[in-house]
């Protein structure tokens, strides 16, 4: 196999890699399109009705010393 024919599979290969990436991106784009196409369903501006969540707080086990620290200082970031 000469220097010649290696580069030209190469080209090809890297020819063929990014048409089929170029392809992919239009595959998706037009897949996203159509998902986010008019004929969705609409949300409607009537007010949601209320949730109503029974407490948990009872049920909860106390916060381990050792942890308490750790978990305050992750609630200050959040």
């Amino acid at each position: 196999m000469n220097l010649g024919h290696r580069r030209n599979r190469k080209r090809r290969n890297a020819i063929v890699l990014v048409a089929g990436l170029a392809a992919g991106g239009v595959g998706l784009a037009l897949v996203t399109m159509q998902a986010n196409a008019t004929d969705a369903p609409r949300a409607t501006t009537r007010a949601a009705s209320p949730i109503s969540c029974p407490s948990v707080a009872d049920r909860l086990p106390d916060i381990p010393r050792q942890a308490r620290a750790e978990i305050d200082r992750n609630l200050r970031l959040l």
